[in-house]
C-alpha cells in the first residue's frame, strides 16, 4: 500500500533504515513508535515485516504484546481481518504470561466485524478467543456483542443481544453506558424496525440514569428510528423533548433532522435546520487573530460537509432547480474550497 501525501510511513522507514545502517540497536520503544506510523496508516506488509523483524532482533525471539496489537491494527485498516486473526493467533501463542494479555487487539477485531466488515460470527469467534485467554471483557466489549447480535445479518437475534445485555447489568466490574442504551435502541429500532421496544429502552434509560438525561447520540438513535417507522408524530415528539432537555447537538446529528423533514415534504423546516448551523469562522492572515484550527479542535457543531450533502440531496429529491443555483453561487461566493461539498456519493439513511 503506498503512502498518501500525508502518510509519514516512507520517512518513518527511511529514518529507521538509516538508524540500522549506523549500528543503532532497535528498542522496543523505537520498534513501537514505527509500527505506531505504520499501523496507524494502513501500511499491512510493511508492519508485519517490522514485526517480524522485531522478533529478529528480539532475545528470545518474541515480540511484544503491544507489536502485536499495532500489528493486527494495521490488517484491520487495511481491510484484510482474516490477516488480523493470523496475527491475533501468533500473538497468543507466542506470549508465555497470559496476564500481560490486554484487550487492544481483540476488540480492534471486533470492531472490525462488528463496523468495518459486519460478520457476527466472526466476532463472536473473536470474543471467544478473548475470554478462553482469560482477558476480562470492559464497557466496550459488550457493546460490541450487544451490535454483532442486534444489528449484524439479515435477522437481529434479539433473544441473545438481552442475554449479553443482563450479563453487562450483572457484571460488578462494568459499568452500564449510555453507549450500551444507543446499541439496543438501534438495533430494535433502526436495524429490527420495533419501534415499540426501541421507545421502551430508551424510556428504561431515563428511568436508570435519573436525573441525567440522554445525550445528543441517544438522541440521534431514537430520531432515526421514527423516521425508518415513518411515525413522524413521533419523531417530532422527540424533538421537542430533545431541544428541553438543553442538550447540545453536533451538526452532524442534525442532518437526520434535515432528511426527515424533508422526507415528509416539509422543505422549510430542513432549511431552517440547515440554517441554524454556524459556518466555520474564516481563516485571517492577521497573527493577532486566533487561528480557526485551534478554535475548531474537538467542535464539532459547525456546518460541515455532511451537512451541505443533506440538504443538496434534499433539494435534488424535492426538485428544487432554482434553490439548488442558489447554494451553488453561495458555496463559490464563500470560497470553502477544499471543504466544499464535491461529493462522491450522498449519505445514507
Amino acid at each position: 500500500m503506498k503512502g498518501s501525501a500525508s502518510d509519514p510511513s516512507d520517512a518513518a522507514l527511511s529514518l529507521f533504515a538509516t538508524s540500522q545502517r549506523l549500528g543503532v540497536q532497535p528498542t522496543q520503544k523505537l520498534f513501537h513508535a514505527l509500527l505506531i506510523i505504520l499501523a496507524y496508516n494502513g501500511r499491512k506488509t510493511e508492519t508485519l515485516n517490522v514485526l517480524s523483524l522485531m522478533k529478529e532482533k528480539s532475545h528470545d525471539k518474541r515480540a511484544t504484546v503491544t507489536a502485536y496489537g499495532l500489528a493486527v491494527r494495521a490488517c484491520c485498516i487495511a481491510c484484510d481481518g482474516p490477516a488480523g486473526e493470523v496475527v491475533l493467533k501468533e500473538m497468543l501463542e507466542s506470549t508465555q504470561h497470559k496476564s500481560v494479555l490486554t484487550l487492544d487487539a481483540f476488540h480492534t477485531l471486533m470492531t472490525f466485524y462488528v463496523r468495518t466488515q459486519p460478520d457476527r460470527e466472526r466476532a463472536l469467534a473473536v470474543y471467544d478467543t478473548m475470554v478462553a485467554a482469560g482477558v476480562r471483557p470492559n464497557h466496550q466489549t459488550y457493546e460490541f456483542l450487544l451490535l454483532a447480535y442486534g444489528s449484524i445479518g439479515d435477522k437481529p437475534d434479539f433473544e441473545s443481544m438481552e442475554d449479553v445485555w443482563r450479563k453487562l447489568v450483572d457484571d460488578e466490574n462494568v459499568a452500564v453506558r449510555t453507549s450500551h442504551w444507543v446499541a439496543l435502541v438501534h438495533s430494535y429500532g433502526f436495524v429490527g424496525r420495533d419501534l415499540e421496544r426501541a421507545r421502551n429502552a430508551f424510556d428504561s434509560f431515563i428511568t436508570y440514569s435519573g436525573d441525567v438525561p440522554p445525550n445528543a447520540l441517544l438522541y440521534d438513535t431514537i430520531l432515526r428510528s421514527c423516521r425508518v417507522a415513518e411515525r413522524e408524530d413521533l419523531f417530532d415528539e422527540y424533538v421537542s423533548k430533545m431541544g428541553g432537555s438543553g442538550v447540545v447537538v453536533a451538526a452532524s446529528f442534525k442532518n437526520t433532522l434535515i432528511k426527515a423533514y424533508a422526507t415528509w415534504g416539509r422543505l422549510d423546516a430542513a432549511r431552517d435546520v440547515f440554517e441554524s448551523i454556524p459556518d466555520p469562522p474564516t481563516t485571517s492572515s492577521d497573527a493577532s487573530t486566533p487561528s480557526p484550527k485551534k478554535e475548531l479542535q474537538g467542535h464539532a457543531h459547525y456546518r460541515a460537509i455532511s451537512n451541505w450533502d443533506a440538504m443538496i440531496q434534499s433539494e435534488v429529491e424535492a426538485g428544487e432547480v432554482d434553490f439548488l443555483e442558489r447554494m451553488k453561487r453561495r458555496i463559490d461566493a464563500a470560497e470553502l474550497g477544499s471543504s466544499s461539498p464535491r461529493r462522491k456519493g450522498v449519505d445514507g439513511a
